[in-house]
């Protein structure tokens, strides 16, 4: 499957200009799990390249992140507890301090999902001091994220609260809100559906404007 991401705005004179921002190909097995990830951003002329690895139960337990830039490849690690994703973890490396994402998870009471969270931690390598830069949590209703909390330590003016809605399990509305509780924009999303009842094309209205456009190339098995 090959994927493109579009920016839609307007020049001085209200005429529309169209730029490809990124192209995305994926790859997938015999069971739909994704194997492969190839991500070409056009204008920073980078390309991001992610390998998927599965366990005999056909859990994913590894993700291994190659870069463009002259940088060692980031391992993302995944636990399971009773076939249930439990925490994910990667780590960064830089010349004074590296970084680590911790990723827990949460069930209800029938293993549905409930609660996600993500924190983002920087060590710095000579005093050993840790600091929880950013912090997200989602919440999860019928295996479906309704709402996203990322909280920002150091600049608390960048927090921001996103709530989504759906109709049948499709992503149809999203909004976004300030540090202040303040509703700043609501995007909705239209669809074009193949025979498959795959989108194939996935339209982003921001406060009423078209915004981005992904049209997705499938090649069925």
């Amino acid at each position: 499957m090959t994927e493109y991401s579009i920016q839609a705005k307007q020049d001085s004179i209200g005429n529309r200009i169209m730029d490809t921002l990124v192209k995305t190909k994926k790859t997938y097995n015999s069971l739909d799990k994704i194997i492969s990830r190839y991500q070409y951003n056009i204008f920073a002329d980078e390309n991001i390249d992610i390998e998927f690895t599965y366990d005999n139960e056909n859990n994913l337990i590894k993700e291994t992140v190659g870069l463009s830039k002259d940088t060692e490849p980031i391992t993302v690690s995944y636990t399971y507890k009773n076939s249930k994703l439990k925490s994910s973890q990667s780590e960064s490396e830089y010349n004074d301090f590296y970084t680590k994402q911790v990723g827990n998870y949460k069930y209800g009471f029938f293993g549905n999902s409930k609660e996600s969270t993500l924190s983002q931690i920087f060590i710095d390598k000579e005093t050993n001091d840790t600091i929880t830069n950013t912090f997200e949590i989602s919440d999860f209703k019928t295996e479906l994220v309704t709402k996203t909390k990322h909280i920002d330590y150091l600049k608390p003016e960048r927090n921001i609260t996103l709530e989504y809605e759906y109709d049948c399990g499709t992503l149809t509305e999203m909004r976004k809100y300030n540090h202040k509780d303040s509703l700043i924009s609501t995007t909705k999303y239209e669809y074009e559906l193949d025979d498959n009842q795959n989108w194939i094309t996935k339209n982003s209205f921001e406060n009423g404007n078209l915004t981005y456009i992904k049209t997705r190339i499938i090649n069925y098995k």
